[in-house]
């Protein structure tokens, strides 16, 4: 499955300063816990800034240009329970990139 964790480093480095920035890119799974299945149509929230993406049809998510650190997302689904789970980027397994929804 697809679950990756992408960073991207620019910076410029002269005799004044040295200054970087630091963004990274997640990839992840929405999947039914019963079965594995993907959910298709899941949204996946980041809390913070409201930033939302819904899962295709194989259950992937991706977000862009995230600065390293904690980030607290909650996903939904029609018929199933929400999850929330932080994800420390880009240190954070890529196993916290999968979310595993119980369906009712």
């Amino acid at each position: 499955p697809l679950v990756v964790t992408f960073v991207q480093r620019q910076g410029m480095i002269d005799a004044a300063s040295n200054t970087f920035d630091e963004l990274v890119q997640i990839g992840g799974l929405v999947l039914r816990q019963a079965d594995d299945q993907p959910i298709l149509g899941a949204t996946v929230r980041r809390l913070a800034t409201g930033d939302e993406v819904v899962s295709d049809a194989q259950g992937r998510f991706a977000f862009f240009g995230l600065r390293p650190g904690i980030h607290r997302f909650r996903v939904t689904a029609p018929n199933a329970t929400a999850l929330e789970r932080d994800l420390d980027l880009p240190q954070g397994s890529g196993n916290s990139h999968i979310f595993q929804l119980n369906q009712q």
